[in-house]
């Protein structure tokens, strides 16, 4: 969860850990177990890796409209010093 509580000031990005892929597009989190087929893509076009709305084209995966992670908002009680305790 530390990995997607760095994107929450961020309203764009790409991370990518062997077959997990999570991208923020427009403050929506997806989190996604790549196929080997769509790794084939990420490794063969390195360059999506810093266009985080490509990669969903490019995986044919659907835009999501609702986050499928709540991150919260800085300040509303989720940001990252609320979980210092964890």
């Amino acid at each position: 969860m530390r990995c997607a509580c760095a994107l929450q000031p961020t309203k764009d990005a790409a991370i990518r850990v062997g077959a997990l892929l999570i991208v923020k597009v427009n403050w929506v989190v997806t989190t996604v177990q790549l196929t080997a087929a769509q790794q084939a893509v990420l490794d063969h076009h390195p360059s999506l890796a810093t266009k985080p709305e490509q990669i969903i084209a490019a995986l044919g995966l659907p835009q999501m409209n609702e986050p499928t992670i709540s991150l919260g908002r800085v300040g509303d009680g989720l940001d990252s010093a609320s979980h210092a305790a964890e």
